[in-house]
């Protein structure tokens, strides 16, 4: 990651710019879509959700990817 200033004309300082090229992925990401979640480490999915349309509960399936 580069960082550098943003400065106006008169050299005012005004932000700071991120430049950011190459993110490794977190080994365990969460992803949802709506009720569902999904648990994924890298690209194999480990857990699998679907939340209550009340909220009143969640149904899991594990994966034995982890």
């Amino acid at each position: 990651m580069r960082r550098s200033d943003v400065r106006r004309e008169d050299g005012a300082w005004v932000g700071l710019s991120l430049d950011v090229r190459d993110r490794s992925r977190p080994g365990l990401c969460v992803f949802s879509a709506g009720r569902r979640l999904l648990l994924a480490q890298g690209s194999r999915p480990v857990l699998l959700a679907d939340v209550d349309v009340h909220h009143e509960g969640v149904d899991f399936w594990r994966t034995d990817a982890w």
